[in-house]
């Protein structure tokens, strides 16, 4: 679940917390939608609270990214414990995101946007 929106400088900010399920994904990936549709390309999701993801949901946010990216944005992924990292990579999708492991340094990354992610297909 969302539990605060915020922006600093040209960086949307989305605090979750939680149980991701299907419910809640699907509220994040229209948040993310209506960002893209105000031209707000540039995202980071804050993991710090969030207890579990569930893993067929991981997809929409694959394919959210791959939007921003078309967009000239990027989503960035923070604060992920070790169990939702290892969701992650048991589904193949660790290395489609650049995950930082905190707030402040996700946000510092988008100075330095040269970073190339790759996906399995």
């Amino acid at each position: 679940m969302i539990s605060e929106i915020r922006t600093v400088t040209d960086i949307s900010i989305v605090h979750l917390h939680g149980d991701l399920g299907i419910r809640e994904m699907n509220h994040v990936t229209k948040v993310l939608k209506s960002f893209m549709e105000r031209n707000r390309n540039n995202v980071v999701l804050d993991f710090e609270n969030v207890d579990h993801v569930d893993y067929k949901t991981l997809v929409s946010l694959v394919a959210a990214r791959f939007s921003m990216d078309e967009n000239e944005g990027n989503l960035k992924l923070a604060n992920l414990n070790n169990y939702i990292r290892k969701i992650f990579y048991l589904v193949g999708f660790l290395d489609c995101f650049e995950i930082y492991d905190s707030l402040p340094e996700a946000i510092l990354s988008f100075e330095d946007r040269a970073f190339t992610l790759s996906c399995p297909s």
